[in-house]
């Protein structure tokens, strides 16, 4: 927990502005549709839990990705844990972190990923990584993006 006297930045969620941004888009929906919110990567740090938990409070039913045979992605293994304990055969695509330095598998973790080959709900379709400055035209960053696919 950050302690905003001594730290020079901070973030403060306020559910409240979010009740009140899910009640105005709401309000904007056909009666016969329904909102969805997604709360990417640990709300970056936010408070996924506090967030998506007062999110079903308000009425947003949380995605069954079962039910409509998404692709989830895994970017840890305590992510591909919570999403086996939910009893439900999910699809999923490993992230591996190839540079970036965001989100995914490190690529010497080979032993978190063959975990996940045993879960019983967890069906891995496909791996993938993000080419962070691929579209670069600067000689550093395509060098860069061939080391990262040289990598993957």
């Amino acid at each position: 927990m950050v302690n905003i006297r001594t730290s020079r930045s901070w973030i403060e969620v306020d559910l409240d502005a979010i009740t009140h941004n899910l009640d105005e888009l709401s309000s904007l929906l056909n009666k016969n549709s329904s909102l969805m919110v997604v709360v990417k990567a640990e709300g970056y740090g936010h408070g996924l839990v506090e967030v998506a938990k007062h999110c079903q409070k308000m009425g947003i039913r949380a995605i069954e990705l079962h039910n409509y045979r998404l692709i989830q992605t895994i970017v840890n293994r305590e992510h591909a844990r919570q999403l086996n304990e939910s009893g439900h055969m999910i699809n999923v695509h490993i992230k591996i972190d190839t540079g970036m330095h965001r989100l995914g598998f490190d690529l010497s973790d080979y032993e978190s990923i063959k975990e996940i080959y045993d879960y019983q709900f967890i069906h891995i379709q496909g791996y993938f990584t993000h080419l962070c400055v691929c579209d670069s035209k600067r000689k550093v960053d395509q060098e860069y993006t061939q080391k990262q696919i040289a990598a993957f």
